[in-house]
């Protein structure tokens, strides 16, 4: 799993510690992949939150957008890597949102 980021590396690097995040955090100021994988908002023109399952191939499984993007658990069952039982083990430290949606964050 890699994140990836339009803001720079310091702003990452700060988030990251902030969740306890596990994956890497690659930044993407020139908006190379923003571009690639069209996850720009059409109507704002930032990148949108967005998380793409990449599998076998470079075919994209899965694709979860806005406030599902943040749960990182459907990514997880969409990744061909994680089959049965090793798909709850998978899910077990998976970093989980540090908000909910009503506490006005």
């Amino acid at each position: 799993m890699i994140a990836v980021s339009v803001d720079d590396v310091a702003t990452l690097k700060k988030f990251r510690d902030s969740l306890s995040a596990p994956m890497h955090f690659v930044s993407d100021k020139a908006d190379v992949l923003v571009k690639a994988y069209d996850s720009k908002g059409a109507i704002t023109g930032w990148a949108k939150r967005t998380t793409f399952v990449i599998g076998e191939g470079r075919k994209v499984l899965e694709v979860q957008e806005g406030l599902e993007a943040l749960e990182p658990a459907g990514a997880i069952r969409a990744c061909s890597l994680h089959k049965g039982a090793a798909v709850e083990k998978a899910l077990e430290p998976a970093v989980k949102p540090t908000w909910a949606p009503d506490s006005g964050r």
